[in-house]
C-alpha cells in the first residue's frame, strides 16, 4: 500500500533503489503517468521550497515524488519543517528520505510512515548474487569465480550487477565460466583494479602501489572501502598459501589447493612470499581488519584520506602500526 513519507536508509545501495522504483511504479499505476519528481540535497537547497514543492499546486502534473538524500545530514530547523508538514501531508505528494547511514533524526524516523533499513551484502550474499545473475543469463559460474566477483563488489547488488556486467560483455557466448577465466581476465585487463593493486603491493613498489590506489579511488568504482574488501580476500588468501607452504606443500600443491592457476597469478604470489613472511602476513590481515572497521566510522572524504597511510602499514612497516600514524593501535 503506497504510504506518503519513507524514511529508506542503510548501505545496500541497489535494493534500495529497487524499492525506490517499486514505489514509482505503484504511483504511476494509480496515477498515470502525469508524474513530476524533485531530488534533494540538504547542503544545496532550502528546505523550505522543498515543503513549498510538496504544499503547491503543480500545473503539468497529477502527481509529486520528492527524494531528499542524505537526510542524516538535515539541520534542526529543516527537521522542524518537515515534522509540521509530515502532520499534515499533501495528498498529492510521496517523500523519500534516503541516507547511506543506518540512522536518521529519530523524531523525523517516528513522523515518516515508514521506515526501512537496507543493510550490506556480506560475501556469502554477494556470491549468491553473482551465482543467481549469471544463472539467469544462462552461464554457469563457478563458486572460485563468484568469490572473485564478490571480492572485487562493494557490499551492495548494484556493485556486484556492475562487476557481472562487465564479464558478461567480455564472456557473453559462453556457456560455463570459471574463476581462472575471471582471474586471467581481471589480470590482464589494461584497467587498474583491486588486483593489479594487490600485485604491486606484493612486489614491493610503494610509490607505484600508491599511484595507482590514487587512481582507482578516483574512477567511479573506486571507494576505499571497496579496495580493502578486495584485498583483504587476497591477504586471505595469500596467508592460506603461505601457512600451506610452512606445512611443506610444494608452491604447484599450494596453488593448485587454493585455485590460483594464471600464471601471473603465481608468479606475484612467489614475489610477495620472498618479500612477506608468515608472521608479516598475519600482521597485515590485523590491519586489513582494523581499516574496514574504520572506515565504516567515517566518511569517504576520511577513508580516501587514510587508504595510503594503510598502504605505507602494510607495505613500509609490514603490518605494524606506524609510529608516526595519527591513529591508535586499537579501533
Amino acid at each position: 500500500m503506497l504510504k506518503n513519507s519513507y524514511i529508506l536508509l542503510g548501505p545496500e545501495i541497489g535494493e534500495k533503489k529497487e524499492y525506490i522504483s517499486g514505489i514509482k511504479n505503484e504511483i504511476i499505476k494509480k496515477y498515470g503517468d502525469g508524474t513530476e519528481e524533485f531530488t534533494y540535497y540538504p547542503y544545496d537547497t532550502d528546505m523550505s521550497e522543498v515543503i513549498d514543492t510538496a504544499e503547491g499546486m503543480s500545473m503539468f502534473s497529477s502527481f509529486k515524488i520528492i527524494i531528499i538524500n542524505d537526510c542524516s545530514e538535515l539541520k534542526k530547523k529543516d527537521i522542524e519543517l518537515f515534522l509540521q508538514y509530515l502532520a499534515r501531508p499533501a495528498d498529492d505528494t510521496v517523500m523519500i528520505f534516503t541516507d547511506q547511514g543506518t540512522k536518521a533524526d529519530p523524531k523525523l524516523e517516528k513522523a515518516a510512515a515508514e521506515k526501512k533499513i537496507f543493510w550490506e551484502l556480506d560475501e556469502s550474499r554477494r556470491k549468491s548474487f553473482a551465482l543467481n545473475y549469471f544463472s539467469r543469463h544462462n552461464i554457469s559460474l563457478d563458486q572460485a569465480g563468484a568469490s572473485l566477483i564478490a571480492a572485487n563488489s562493494e557490499s551492495n547488488t548494484l556493485s556486484v550487477k556492475n562487476e557481472c556486467d562487465k564479464l558478461l560483455l567480455f564472456f557473453s557466448d559462453r556457456k560455463r565460466l570459471t574463476g581462472e577465466e575471471i582471474e586471467d581476465f581481471l589480470f590482464y585487463n589494461r584497467e587498474e583494479n583491486v588486483f593489479s593493486l594487490f600485485d604491486n603491493i606484493l612486489s614491493g613498489e610503494l610509490e607505484k602501489t600508491l599511484d595507482i590506489a590514487q587512481n582507482i579511488m578516483r574512477s567511479a568504482e573506486g571507494a576505499p572501502i571497496q579496495l580493502l574488501a578486495g584485498l583483504t580476500w587476497q591477504f586471505k588468501r595469500f596467508l592460506e598459501f603461505k601457512t600451506m607452504l610452512d606445512d611443506k606443500y610444494t608452491p604447484v600443491d599450494a596453488f593448485t589447493k587454493i585455485g590460483v592457476r594464471a600464471r601471473k597469478g603465481q608468479a606475484v604470489y612467489n614475489t610477495g612470499s620472498r618479500r612477506y613472511s608468515t608472521r608479516e602476513t598475519e600482521q597485515i590481515l590485523s590491519r586489513c581488519y582494523y581499516y574496514d572497521q574504520l572506515f565504516r566510522s567515517v566518511r569517504i572524504e576520511l577513508q580516501e584520506l587514510y587508504f595510503p597511510v594503510f598502504i605505507y602499514e602494510i607495505m613500509a612497516k609490514k603490518g605494524k602500526p606506524s609510529e608516526e600514524s595519527i591513529f591508535s593501535s586499537s579501533f
